[in-house]
Parts: structure tokens; sequence; C-alpha cells
């Protein structure tokens, strides 16, 4: 949108002054000098032949007042509505690209909110939106702490349609967990669908405050869970135990403040007689072990430690494991596989 020819329209036709000011500074710097107007003296003849970068309501502005209608998301009433679904909240924003409906050829780009304060917010918004993963559409909330908080973070189908399988309901999680217990969970949830004898993986949530409580639908799982892309590799137990052993060597090597491991532990416990557990200290070198971990813990970015000598065997999205584990195990009683786990020191 912001590479072809496009133009940024900000809406002044509201009452609420300081609204239009927050709206006119953000379409200013969106514009990055490039053709900038308000609403009321846009040429009419741009509609169709840039992409149009949309700042305000269909309240306040009058070029997003003429295609609202026709946008898949929308500012009615102090709510953001998507579908059938209703987001209620004093400070909500929203951030949306979709074809021009003035001409499909273009774009059309959406800077909305339901508040000053989440305009004010919506370049904060729109930056952590690019950083975090390419989305067509995104939905958040300012929180009482100035954070924000994401209520959608996702991409259309190929015909720019909200994906059939995003409601639906994967699980059910009757209360809330710890977060050490959902990071172990997902941990042995890896290694049970990859078949490793260890998982070594991140902290999985997008956000501080993400949780999963209630109905866990589809889209509720890929907008809480980082979708890492995950390598299952071949791996002697020499490199193995060097790879453990990062954590506790030297921290400032890298990034990972609390990596999670599931399948070993320090030392043999006759109480996890019964599990496939490996002990750290019964690593026998030259011998080959299956390891899970996020493709970035591989090359060195993250874990501090470059592995080398280890072979692929299979790489797979993280959200895709965690829906399929879901799926086949319809009838499994979450909060109890939760509440069995114990505290891992690694």
């Amino acid at each position: 949108a912001f590479t072809d020819p496009y133009v940024v329209v900000w809406g002044s036709g509201i009452e609420d002054k300081g609204f239009s000011k927050v709206s006119e500074r953000i379409a200013k710097s969106l514009s990055k000098g490039g053709p900038c107007f308000v609403d009321v003296n846009m040429p009419e003849e741009l509609a169709n032949s840039h992409n149009l970068v949309l700042v305000g309501t269909a309240e306040s502005n009058l070029w997003l007042s003429k295609i609202c209608d026709d946008l898949p998301v929308r500012v009615e009433q102090g709510q953001i509505i998507t579908q059938d679904k209703h987001y209620d909240g004093r400070d909500m924003g929203v951030i949306l690209i979709y074809p021009n409906p003035f001409n499909p050829e273009r774009y059309a780009v959406v800077f909305s909110g339901t508040s000053s304060l989440a305009m004010a917010n919506i370049s904060k918004a729109y930056s952590e939106m690019k950083s975090l993963r390419p989305a067509d559409v995104g939905v958040f909330e300012i929180t009482t702490t100035g954070s924000i908080k994401w209520h959608i973070m996702e991409k259309f189908n190929t015909v720019w349609d909200w994906h059939d399988k995003w409601d639906r309901i994967l699980a059910k999680v009757d209360k809330k967990h710890p977060k050490w217990q959902w990071r172990q969970w997902i941990a042995k949830v890896i290694r049970e669908q990859l078949e490793t004898d260890v998982v070594v993986c991140e902290a999985p949530f997008v956000f501080k405050d993400s949780e999963l409580a209630g109905q866990i639908t589809y889209r509720k799982l890929f907008n809480v869970v980082r979708n890492d892309w995950i390598m299952k590799i071949r791996l002697d137990g020499n490199n193995l135990r060097k790879l453990l052993m990062v954590p506790f060597n030297d921290i400032s090597k890298r990034e990972v403040a609390a990596p999670v491991v599931d399948g070993i532990s320090l030392v043999r416990n006759p109480l996890d007689a019964g599990e496939k557990v490996l002990a750290i200290n019964e690593l026998v070198d030259g011998a080959i072990y299956t390891v899970a971990l996020p493709e970035k813990c591989v090359n060195g970015q993250r874990m501090g430690l470059l592995l080398q000598d280890y072979q692929i065997v299979d790489q797979v999205y993280l959200v895709p494991i965690l829906e399929d584990y879901l799926t086949r195990n319809v009838k499994a009683d979450i909060d109890a596989q939760l509440d069995s786990l114990k505290f891992n020191i690694f």
C-alpha cells in the first residue's frame, strides 16, 4: 500500500477536535512527505488512481464513510465490529488493509479507533503489528496500564474473506492456569507430536498478558501463541549437552530468558521411571538423539549457540502442531493435564 502511489486522508468532520487533531498528526506521520489531505479537500480522482490510507472513523472521515459498508471491519457506536463479533472497550483501535472499493486494483488502508487515546497509540500498534507477524487486520485495545492488548492479528483468505476455521472450537479450559504450566504443556505436546527425545523452546505466548482460557478457538490459538518455525533434528549427545548447558554457563550470550525444556532432567528421577525421560548426566557422546526446537534457536540467533553437525528430520509451524493435537484428542481433559505438570527447573 505504501510502495505504489498512495494518498493519506484524515477526517475532520467530528465535534471532538482532539480526535481530529490526533488523526491529522497520525496522517502526516504516515504520509512521510507524500500527498496528505483533510477529507473535504482530497481530489476525487485520487480515490480511483491511488491506494487510499484513511485515518479516522466513518463519522469523521468523509471518504471512509463512503466505503465503510464494503469493508469487513467497522467502528460503530464505540464498538469494533467484525463479522458477527463485537469488540467492546473504552479505547479500541483497528488497522486494516483491503481492496479499494473505488478500484479493486488498489488498496484501502484504514487506521481507526473508538477514542482519541486509541488513535494516539495507533502508530505504536502499527509498528508492533509489523514486527510481530504479517497481517491484513488487527484489532487492539489500550489497557489501563497503557499497553496494547491484541484481540485480532490475522490475514484474510485468498478472496479477501475471513477464514472458515477461525471460530472452530478446538478445546475448552475451565480455569486459568499459571504461565509455566502452559509453557510446559506446549513443550510436551511438541515432543509427543514430533516424537522427539527432547524439546527446547521459548515462552510460547505472543504477548505478556496472553492467556488461553475458556473456549479455545483456532483464532484464539493463533492470536495467543507464537507460531514459531519448529525444527526436528538429530543431534549427538555431546552437542545436545552443550545446547542444554548454554542457559547455565553464560546467560549473557542468549536472548531467551527462560528456555522451556521437556524430555530431560538433571538426574534420573525414580518417580518418573514410567516416563520416557532422559537424564542429562546419562547422555552418551556419539549417541544420536532427536530434538525439537525453534529455527532461531538452531542458528544461534536466540540461544547463543550455533549448532553444528545436526541433521534436519522435520519442520513445521507451532500452531498447526497444537491444532493437530487438540483435533486428535477432542476428549482430553486439558485442565487435568495442566494441573498434573511439575515445575521444570529448566
